[in-house]
C-alpha cells in the first residue's frame, strides 16, 4: 500500500509538472488560437537529422526546448514558402518552432527528434 501512495504521489506531480511547463511554455512564447488554421507545416516529424517547414507570412523561425529557451534562430527568406532545417546537432527529444512575424508569434508548433 505504501508504494502504490508514491506511485500516485509521483504520477500527480509530473501531470502538475508537464501542466505548468505547458502554460510556461504557451505564456512566453503566445498563445495559439485553437480556432485559426495553421500558418505551417513540418515534415517528416518526428525527424531525424532535418525537417522541413512550409510557412505563410513569418520571417523568422526559433527552436525552442521544453523550458521556452531558445536553441537555433533562423531568417526566413522573404519570399520563401519552405525551408529545410538542419537539426542534427540536437538531441533526442521534444522540441518547439516558434514562427514570427516583426517579432510578434504567429504560431507555436511541437516536433520531435528521433535517434
Amino acid at each position: 500500500m505504501r508504494n502504490e501512495k508514491k506511485f500516485i504521489l509521483v504520477c500527480v506531480s509530473l501531470c502538475f509538472l508537464v501542466m505548468s511547463l505547458s502554460s510556461f511554455v504557451n505564456g512566453s512564447l503566445g498563445d495559439v488560437n485553437r480556432d485559426d488554421p495553421p500558418h505551417s507545416l513540418a515534415y517528416p516529424n518526428p525527424f531525424q537529422k532535418s525537417i522541413e517547414v512550409h510557412f505563410g507570412q513569418a520571417d523568422e523561425l526559433l527552436i525552442v526546448d521544453l523550458l521556452g529557451e531558445p536553441l537555433r534562430h533562423f531568417d526566413l527568406p522573404p519570399h520563401g514558402t519552405k525551408v529545410t532545417l538542419d537539426l542534427s546537432s540536437l538531441r533526442k527529444g521534444v522540441y518547439f518552432y516558434v514562427l514570427r512575424k516583426q517579432k510578434k508569434v504567429l504560431e507555436t508548433r511541437r516536433i520531435v527528434k528521433e535517434i
